[in-house]
This record gives C-alpha cells, structure tokens and sequence, in this order.
C-alpha cells in the first residue's frame, strides 16, 4: 500500500465527520475562480511559503513535507511526520534544481470536535520557465493532527479517492 503510493508521489513530488471550509479564499475576491497557485522551489527566495520548518499551522506542515519531497531535505519530513523511515529510498539522488512543485489548496476541513484537519491540494511538478497552466498533475489528501506541544504532524495522507 505505502508503496503504491509512495512511488507515484515521489514521481510527482509531492503531497470522522468534517465539516468543509472551501478552498481559503487568498486572493480571490469574492471566492470567485479557482484557488492561487502557491510555489515551492530549491530554496527560500524560490518559494511563496514562509514558514516550511515551522509547522504551526495545518498548511505550514503539508508545506514542510512537500519541500522535504522538493528539496530532498528528510530533516524536513521527520519534522512533520513520525513515519520517515519509508521515505529512505526516495533521498537517494540528489533533487534537480530546474524544477520546482506547483500546488494550490482545494479544500480543507477540519474537526471541530476534535484536533484533526485535512487539506486536499492539486500539484503538479514544473521545469524552471514553464508556466503553470491547466491542473495536469495529482491531487493529495493529507490528515494533519495538532500535538500537544501546539505543532501539526502529518498522520496519513494519500489519493483523496481513498
């Protein structure tokens, strides 16, 4: 099962009730259009996230591991998520620095009875110059837990049909 999906996720480098919340609304006026595209590159100044590493936030920690996956960085995976081991084989080469990982929020939801939150995004892998065009990568689905020292760790994500 890990490995079903864990190769196809590598390839593309990625990512009880809830109630919905659409697709945060950055930068849409009125929710109108689809979600922004957010970017994660080889370094800081390559992406529009400002807090990988910090995962204060439910998103913060979907963007630590997805910048673990980018980046070929697994202090940033063990960071997020408790299960690193069946990452090993995926930091064998080093990460190519012509490419860079799209991704934009398609909805999160989040427990109000409890401390769980997922976050589905639709990603999609990009050669430095290309432009970002219609959705032709994945979509993932991560479930995201908050510890008790105020921090979020990823505690499964996958296919968000499964």
């Amino acid at each position: 099962m890990v490995r079903a999906f864990l190769l196809p996720f590598c390839c593309a480098w990625l990512l009880a009730p809830l109630s919905s919340v659409a697709a945060e609304d950055q930068g849409r006026p009125n929710g109108d259009g689809p979600p922004p595209w957010h970017i994660i590159g080889q370094d800081e100044q390559a992406t529009s996230s400002r807090c990988i590493g910090r995962p204060e936030t439910p998103l913060c920690a979907v963007e630590t591991l997805l910048a673990c996956f980018e980046r070929a960085r697994p202090d940033l995976c063990r960071m997020v998520d408790d299960d690193t081991e069946q990452y090993a084989a995926v930091f064998n080469a080093p990460p190519d620095p012509t490419k860079y990982l799209a991704y934009r929020i398609v909805v999160e939801r989040s427990a109000a009875a409890t401390s769980d939150t997922e976050i589905v995004i639709d990603q999609q892998e990009m050669t430095s110059g290309q432009s970002i065009g219609a959705v032709t990568g994945t979509s993932s689905a991560f479930m995201l837990r908050r510890q008790s020292d105020g921090r979020w760790k990823v505690v499964g994500w996958g296919d968000p049909e499964n």
